[in-house]
Protein backbone atom coordinates (compact mmCIF):
# COMPACT_ATOMS: atom_id res chain seq x y z
CA UNK A 1 0.00 0.00 0.00
CA UNK A 2 2.76 2.46 0.94
CA UNK A 3 4.77 1.56 -2.16
CA UNK A 4 1.69 2.26 -4.27
CA UNK A 5 1.08 5.63 -2.58
CA UNK A 6 4.66 6.74 -3.21
CA UNK A 7 4.54 5.97 -6.95
CA UNK A 8 4.24 8.99 -9.23
CA UNK A 9 1.36 7.28 -11.04
CA UNK A 10 -0.73 7.54 -7.88
CA UNK A 11 -2.60 10.81 -8.44
CA UNK A 12 -3.70 11.37 -4.82
CA UNK A 13 -2.80 14.80 -3.42
CA UNK A 14 0.64 14.60 -1.73
CA UNK A 15 -0.52 15.76 1.76
CA UNK A 16 -3.24 13.09 1.67
CA UNK A 17 -0.64 10.52 0.62
CA UNK A 18 1.50 11.43 3.60
CA UNK A 19 -1.43 11.27 6.01
CA UNK A 20 -2.34 7.82 4.69
CA UNK A 21 1.26 6.62 4.97
CA UNK A 22 1.49 7.89 8.57
CA UNK A 23 -1.70 6.03 9.46
CA UNK A 24 -0.45 2.82 7.83
CA UNK A 25 2.91 2.98 9.63
CA UNK A 26 1.10 3.12 12.97
CA UNK A 27 -0.15 -0.45 12.47
CA UNK A 28 3.11 -2.10 11.46
CA UNK A 29 4.11 -4.96 13.78
CA UNK A 30 7.01 -6.48 11.84
CA UNK A 31 10.58 -5.32 12.40
CA UNK A 32 11.58 -6.07 8.80
CA UNK A 33 8.56 -4.30 7.36
CA UNK A 34 9.07 -1.29 9.62
CA UNK A 35 12.73 -1.01 8.60
CA UNK A 36 11.90 -1.17 4.88
CA UNK A 37 9.03 1.28 5.31
CA UNK A 38 11.19 3.82 7.11
CA UNK A 39 13.72 3.56 4.28
CA UNK A 40 10.91 4.55 1.93
CA UNK A 41 9.95 7.37 4.30
CA UNK A 42 13.46 8.80 4.06
CA UNK A 43 13.49 8.54 0.27
CA UNK A 44 10.07 10.18 0.08
CA UNK A 45 11.23 12.96 2.43
CA UNK A 46 8.17 12.65 4.65
CA UNK A 47 9.76 14.58 7.48
CA UNK A 48 13.11 16.13 8.30
CA UNK A 49 13.51 14.82 11.86
CA UNK A 50 14.17 11.14 11.16
CA UNK A 51 17.67 11.04 12.65
CA UNK A 52 16.64 13.16 15.65
CA UNK A 53 13.64 10.98 16.47
CA UNK A 54 15.64 7.79 16.06
CA UNK A 55 18.25 9.13 18.51
CA UNK A 56 15.47 10.28 20.83
CA UNK A 57 14.01 6.79 20.93
CA UNK A 58 17.40 5.21 21.59
CA UNK A 59 18.25 7.74 24.33
CA UNK A 60 14.95 7.97 26.19
CA UNK A 61 13.22 4.60 25.89
CA UNK A 62 14.31 1.67 28.03
CA UNK A 63 13.74 -0.90 25.33
CA UNK A 64 15.02 -3.70 27.57
CA UNK A 65 11.79 -3.46 29.56
CA UNK A 66 9.64 -4.12 26.47
CA UNK A 67 8.90 -7.24 24.47
CA UNK A 68 10.06 -7.42 20.86
CA UNK A 69 6.55 -6.75 19.54
CA UNK A 70 6.07 -3.77 21.86
CA UNK A 71 9.40 -2.27 20.79
CA UNK A 72 8.24 -2.36 17.17
CA UNK A 73 4.89 -0.78 18.12
CA UNK A 74 6.59 2.05 20.01
CA UNK A 75 8.80 2.87 17.04
CA UNK A 76 5.95 2.64 14.55
CA UNK A 77 3.61 4.90 16.54
CA UNK A 78 6.38 7.42 17.27
CA UNK A 79 7.35 7.78 13.64
CA UNK A 80 3.71 7.96 12.57
CA UNK A 81 3.04 10.85 14.96
CA UNK A 82 6.24 12.62 13.86
CA UNK A 83 5.25 12.42 10.19
CA UNK A 84 1.82 13.89 10.94
CA UNK A 85 3.35 16.63 13.07
CA UNK A 86 5.84 17.63 10.39
CA UNK A 87 3.27 17.50 7.61
CA UNK A 88 0.66 19.48 9.51
CA UNK A 89 2.92 22.27 10.73
CA UNK A 90 4.79 22.48 7.44
CA UNK A 91 1.53 22.70 5.51
CA UNK A 92 0.20 25.49 7.71
CA UNK A 93 3.46 27.40 8.16
CA UNK A 94 3.71 26.98 11.95
CA UNK A 95 7.18 25.46 12.07
CA UNK A 96 8.63 28.60 13.67
CA UNK A 97 6.12 28.71 16.55
CA UNK A 98 8.20 27.92 19.68
CA UNK A 99 5.12 26.69 21.56
CA UNK A 100 4.52 23.84 19.15
CA UNK A 101 6.80 20.96 19.99
CA UNK A 102 5.92 17.31 19.46
CA UNK A 103 6.10 15.50 22.79
CA UNK A 104 6.14 11.72 23.02
CA UNK A 105 5.55 9.97 26.33
CA UNK A 106 6.37 6.28 26.71
CA UNK A 107 4.77 4.12 29.38
CA UNK A 108 4.91 0.42 30.11
CA UNK A 109 2.11 -0.39 27.69
CA UNK A 110 1.40 2.80 25.76
CA UNK A 111 2.81 5.64 23.69
CA UNK A 112 1.24 9.09 24.00
CA UNK A 113 1.78 12.30 22.10
CA UNK A 114 0.42 15.85 22.29
CA UNK A 115 -0.56 15.84 18.61
CA UNK A 116 -4.28 16.38 19.38
CA UNK A 117 -3.43 19.46 21.45
CA UNK A 118 -1.23 20.81 18.66
CA UNK A 119 -3.97 20.16 16.10
CA UNK A 120 -6.55 22.03 18.17
CA UNK A 121 -4.22 24.98 18.78
CA UNK A 122 -3.15 25.38 15.15
CA UNK A 123 -6.71 25.03 13.87
CA UNK A 124 -7.75 27.93 16.07
CA UNK A 125 -4.76 29.99 14.91
CA UNK A 126 -5.71 29.41 11.27
CA UNK A 127 -9.31 30.53 11.77
CA UNK A 128 -8.20 33.45 13.91
CA UNK A 129 -5.94 34.57 11.07
CA UNK A 130 -8.77 34.29 8.55
CA UNK A 131 -11.08 36.36 10.72
CA UNK A 132 -8.39 39.01 11.18
CA UNK A 133 -7.84 39.13 7.42
CA UNK A 134 -11.53 39.51 6.58
CA UNK A 135 -12.23 41.74 9.57
CA UNK A 136 -11.09 44.84 7.67
CA UNK A 137 -13.17 44.06 4.59
CA UNK A 138 -16.56 45.65 3.80
CA UNK A 139 -19.52 43.99 5.53
CA UNK A 140 -20.79 42.39 2.32
CA UNK A 141 -17.46 40.66 1.66
CA UNK A 142 -17.18 39.53 5.28
CA UNK A 143 -20.68 38.05 5.30
CA UNK A 144 -20.04 36.27 2.01
CA UNK A 145 -16.87 34.70 3.43
CA UNK A 146 -18.59 33.67 6.68
CA UNK A 147 -21.42 31.96 4.80
CA UNK A 148 -19.11 30.13 2.39
CA UNK A 149 -16.84 29.01 5.24
CA UNK A 150 -19.81 27.71 7.25
CA UNK A 151 -21.20 25.84 4.25
CA UNK A 152 -17.81 24.30 3.45
CA UNK A 153 -16.99 22.96 6.93
CA UNK A 154 -20.57 21.83 7.54
CA UNK A 155 -20.39 19.79 4.32
CA UNK A 156 -17.08 18.23 5.40
CA UNK A 157 -18.50 17.14 8.74
CA UNK A 158 -21.66 15.80 7.13
CA UNK A 159 -19.84 13.82 4.41
CA UNK A 160 -17.45 12.26 6.91
CA UNK A 161 -19.99 11.77 9.73
CA UNK A 162 -17.78 13.80 12.08
CA UNK A 163 -18.08 16.82 14.32
CA UNK A 164 -14.54 18.09 13.81
CA UNK A 165 -15.57 21.67 13.10
CA UNK A 166 -18.34 22.08 15.69
CA UNK A 167 -16.71 25.11 17.34
CA UNK A 168 -15.93 26.77 14.01
CA UNK A 169 -19.49 26.20 12.77
CA UNK A 170 -20.88 27.90 15.86
CA UNK A 171 -18.40 30.74 15.44
CA UNK A 172 -19.51 31.45 11.86
CA UNK A 173 -23.19 31.15 12.82
CA UNK A 174 -22.60 33.86 15.42
CA UNK A 175 -20.78 36.06 12.90
CA UNK A 176 -23.48 35.79 10.23
CA UNK A 177 -25.78 38.66 11.11
CA UNK A 178 -28.13 39.97 8.40
CA UNK A 179 -28.80 43.19 10.29
CA UNK A 180 -26.14 45.79 9.45
CA UNK A 181 -25.45 47.87 12.54
CA UNK A 182 -23.86 51.28 12.20
CA UNK A 183 -21.89 52.15 15.30
CA UNK A 184 -20.11 55.46 15.81
CA UNK A 185 -16.39 55.15 16.36
CA UNK A 186 -16.47 56.85 19.76
CA UNK A 187 -18.89 54.20 21.03
CA UNK A 188 -16.20 51.55 20.99
CA UNK A 189 -14.74 50.91 24.44
CA UNK A 190 -11.08 51.54 25.09
CA UNK A 191 -8.87 48.46 25.01
CA UNK A 192 -7.92 47.76 28.64
CA UNK A 193 -4.30 47.59 29.72
CA UNK A 194 -3.25 43.99 30.34
CA UNK A 195 -3.42 42.90 33.98
CA UNK A 196 -2.24 39.35 33.28
CA UNK A 197 0.39 38.56 35.91
CA UNK A 198 1.88 35.67 33.91
CA UNK A 199 1.30 36.36 30.19
CA UNK A 200 3.71 33.61 29.14
CA UNK A 201 1.65 31.02 31.01
CA UNK A 202 -1.98 32.24 30.99
CA UNK A 203 -3.98 33.44 28.00
CA UNK A 204 -5.89 36.72 28.03
CA UNK A 205 -5.31 40.29 29.13
CA UNK A 206 -6.67 39.82 32.65
CA UNK A 207 -5.90 37.60 35.63
CA UNK A 208 -8.98 35.35 35.46
CA UNK A 209 -6.92 32.32 34.46
CA UNK A 210 -4.41 32.80 37.26
CA UNK A 211 -7.18 33.45 39.78
CA UNK A 212 -8.84 30.15 38.80
CA UNK A 213 -5.46 28.43 39.10
CA UNK A 214 -4.71 29.87 42.53
CA UNK A 215 -8.14 29.11 43.99
CA UNK A 216 -8.02 25.53 42.70
CA UNK A 217 -4.59 24.96 44.25
CA UNK A 218 -5.68 26.46 47.58
CA UNK A 219 -8.90 24.45 47.71
CA UNK A 220 -7.50 21.08 46.69
CA UNK A 221 -3.94 21.28 48.08
CA UNK A 222 -2.92 19.50 44.89
CA UNK A 223 0.32 17.48 45.12
CA UNK A 224 0.21 14.25 43.11
CA UNK A 225 1.49 13.90 39.53
CA UNK A 226 -1.88 12.49 38.41
CA UNK A 227 -3.72 15.53 39.82
CA UNK A 228 -1.33 18.06 38.30
CA UNK A 229 -1.73 16.15 35.02
CA UNK A 230 -5.50 16.56 35.26
CA UNK A 231 -5.24 20.27 36.09
CA UNK A 232 -2.69 21.02 33.36
CA UNK A 233 -4.62 19.15 30.64
CA UNK A 234 -7.93 20.86 31.45
CA UNK A 235 -6.33 24.31 31.61
CA UNK A 236 -4.85 23.53 28.20
CA UNK A 237 -8.09 22.13 26.73
CA UNK A 238 -10.11 25.14 27.90
CA UNK A 239 -7.47 27.55 26.52
CA UNK A 240 -6.76 29.08 29.93
CA UNK A 241 -3.03 28.52 29.48
CA UNK A 242 -0.88 28.64 26.36
CA UNK A 243 0.05 25.30 24.69
CA UNK A 244 3.42 25.33 26.43
CA UNK A 245 5.76 22.41 27.04
CA UNK A 246 4.88 20.29 30.04
CA UNK A 247 8.37 20.89 31.45
CA UNK A 248 7.95 24.67 31.08
CA UNK A 249 4.80 24.54 33.20
CA UNK A 250 6.59 22.47 35.86
CA UNK A 251 9.54 24.90 35.89
CA UNK A 252 7.06 27.73 36.48
CA UNK A 253 5.28 25.78 39.25
CA UNK A 254 8.61 25.20 40.98
CA UNK A 255 9.75 28.83 40.62
CA UNK A 256 6.47 30.01 42.18
CA UNK A 257 6.63 27.49 45.03
CA UNK A 258 3.66 25.36 43.98
CA UNK A 259 5.69 22.12 43.78
CA UNK A 260 8.84 20.91 45.51
CA UNK A 261 12.02 19.26 44.26
CA UNK A 262 10.63 15.76 44.90
CA UNK A 263 7.79 16.45 42.48
CA UNK A 264 10.25 17.78 39.88
CA UNK A 265 12.35 14.64 40.25
CA UNK A 266 9.28 12.46 39.77
CA UNK A 267 8.22 14.49 36.74
CA UNK A 268 11.72 14.16 35.28
CA UNK A 269 11.36 10.38 35.41
CA UNK A 270 7.90 10.39 33.82
CA UNK A 271 8.94 13.08 31.30
CA UNK A 272 5.40 14.45 30.76
CA UNK A 273 1.98 14.86 32.28
CA UNK A 274 -0.58 12.13 31.65
CA UNK A 275 -2.72 12.67 28.54
CA UNK A 276 -6.19 14.21 28.65
CA UNK A 277 -8.03 10.97 27.84
CA UNK A 278 -6.54 9.32 30.94
CA UNK A 279 -7.37 12.10 33.43
CA UNK A 280 -11.02 12.91 32.63
CA UNK A 281 -12.32 10.79 35.51
CA UNK A 282 -10.31 12.64 38.14
CA UNK A 283 -12.09 13.28 41.46
CA UNK A 284 -11.18 16.97 41.27
CA UNK A 285 -13.27 17.56 38.13
CA UNK A 286 -16.30 19.04 39.92
CA UNK A 287 -14.15 21.54 41.80
CA UNK A 288 -12.49 22.57 38.56
CA UNK A 289 -15.84 22.97 36.75
CA UNK A 290 -17.24 25.15 39.54
CA UNK A 291 -14.23 27.47 39.48
CA UNK A 292 -14.20 27.60 35.70
CA UNK A 293 -17.86 28.66 35.72
CA UNK A 294 -17.17 31.20 38.42
CA UNK A 295 -14.38 32.93 36.53
CA UNK A 296 -15.33 32.32 32.89
CA UNK A 297 -19.05 31.54 32.89
CA UNK A 298 -20.57 28.89 30.63
CA UNK A 299 -18.16 29.07 27.72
Amino acid sequence: MIQHLIKKECDIDIPLKRMAIAELIKHINSSTLLSKTLDLVIDFDLFDGFTFLNNELISNVDFDSYSDSDRIKIKAISFSEAILFNLYLGRLGFKQDPNLVLQLNYGKDYVESNYDEIYSYTKRKVYSGLLTHFGNQPEEIKQDFYKKALSSIAQLDYENATNTFSEEKQLFRDLINPIAMVVRQDNFPEIPISTNSYPKIFLGTDDKGYQLFREFVNLTQIKEHKDWSFFFQFLLKDEIIWPIKHSTFVDWLYSEGYVNQDFCDEFEQKRNFTSLKKVKGNALLNTYKQLRKKHFGNY
